[in-house]
């Protein structure tokens, strides 16, 4: 019984080895993801911002349109070019 015991012991003992090596991969992934995610939230948090708040995106748009108007015509035409092509890709797939 006791040679059982002892490779129970030593098994255990090697399993905890492993669960602590495995703590540290986890612990070096969690910190590359923590400032990921963290990035992401505040992101979220600036859209979020923005929907409760529209007419401040409205004013900042009509304030980049007085002060570069031709930038912003250019945006303007690009973002509504990706608008039909967006609606014409989804025509597409729909079918």
């Amino acid at each position: 019984m006791s040679r059982k015991l002892d490779q129970l012991e030593e098994r255990r003992a090697k399993l905890q080895l492993e669960a602590a090596s495995h703590r540290q991969v986890l612990a070096g992934n969690m910190r590359f993801w923590h400032q990921k995610l963290k990035l992401v939230d505040r992101a979220l948090s600036g859209i979020h911002f923005l929907r409760r708040h529209p007419l401040l995106l409205i004013a900042g748009g009509g304030l980049l349109t007085w002060l570069k108007p031709v930038v912003m015509a250019r945006i303007a035409l690009g973002a509504w070019a990706g608008l039909q092509s967006l609606k014409q890709v989804r025509g597409w797939l729909i079918k």
